[in-house]
């Protein structure tokens, strides 16, 4: 049977179809993260997290703003971090200290997600402890947890102000691999004030710029571990000066306690390394990678390991 013209028409329109599709669904499965419901760092930070899990009041202290400082003293005793000026149960407590307040300063609860203000302008002290108590009166997984109230008894404290618009350093460790290191800056937006460091001001719409490296300090592309509402930065932000030191501290908090997943942020100041936070349940187990990043965040595993 011969092939008239428009059947090698059809025929091409096929194939060209055919590679279409080809092609959408490589792009939604290997980039989009659409068809991972479930992935290998979803899965491990959701097991981290479990509340049968035997550690689980341990990765909640390491998670404790007040506890973490006293832990980094033994194993960490040359790592900064920003100095506790004041520690107390009710905010009416900042009436008696206020003469003695610095102009500046932070203040935190010690326990829970997004518990601090920042006071780095005139604000009238009323205000200031008002805003306090309002910040343990909100919904917080921790806070509503009795177990973790009678074992870390969280409290306030003021801690030294380290600086404004810190550009934050964030490892994100699996199995004792460093996985991807986000550069992140423009945290607040033009947010000031006591809002800063809110609950409030993280979920405000504004442009927060990232740039991501491997453990080699090679950029990795925008699609390889996506944050919702932030960009990547067209310039792409410098490694640290102290890049490998801070790796160095990072597998050696693995090696201390053996944590599955966990994300270890620094800041840089004066080039010197400032601790920021052991975070253990980073972007609430929240992340849409494709199965190509997953493929590759399980060779990163499995390299040298048995």
């Amino acid at each position: 049977m011969k092939l008239t013209n428009s059947d090698y028409i059809l025929i091409i329109n096929n194939i060209l179809l055919l590679i279409t599709l080809a092609y959408l669904y490589y792009k939604l499965e290997y980039e989009s993260g659409i068809f991972v419901k479930d992935n290998i760092l979803i899965n491990t930070c959701k097991y981290v997290n479990d509340k049968r899990n035997p550690n689980y009041i341990f990765y909640k202290k390491l998670n404790n703003k007040l506890y973490v400082k006293d832990f980094n003293k033994t194993y960490f005793p040359d790592l900064k971090h920003a100095k506790t000026l004041y520690i107390f149960e009710n905010p009416d407590y900042l009436y008696t200290i206020e003469a003695n307040l610095p102009k500046k300063y932070v203040l935190k609860y010690s326990s829970g997600w997004a518990m601090n203000m920042v006071k780095e302008k005139d604000t009238p002290i009323k205000e200031i402890v008002d805003k306090s108590k309002e910040l343990i009166q909100r919904q917080d997984d921790d806070l509503d947890d009795p177990d973790i109230i009678r074992e870390l008894k969280p409290k306030y404290f003021i801690e030294e102000y380290l600086g404004k618009d810190l550009v934050d350093y964030k490892f994100l460790m699996i199995y004792g691999k460093i996985i991807v290191v986000q550069i992140m800056g423009n945290r607040f937006g033009e947010i000031d004030g006591l809002e800063k460091g809110s609950e409030k001001a993280l979920k405000k719409g504004h442009d927060i710029y990232y740039t991501q490296y491997d453990a080699d300090g090679k950029l990795l592309p925008d699609n390889y571990l996506k944050r919702k509402k932030f960009k990547s930065k067209e310039n792409p932000y410098p490694l640290p000066k102290n890049f490998e030191k801070m790796k160095d501290i990072c597998y050696k908090f693995y090696e201390i306690t053996k944590i599955e997943f966990f994300r270890v942020d620094f800041y840089e100041i004066k080039d010197e390394i400032y601790f920021g936070e052991y975070t253990i349940y980073p972007s609430d187990c929240k992340f849409p990678i494709s199965k190509q990043v997953e493929r590759h965040v399980q060779n990163q595993i499995n390299k040298n390991n048995i």
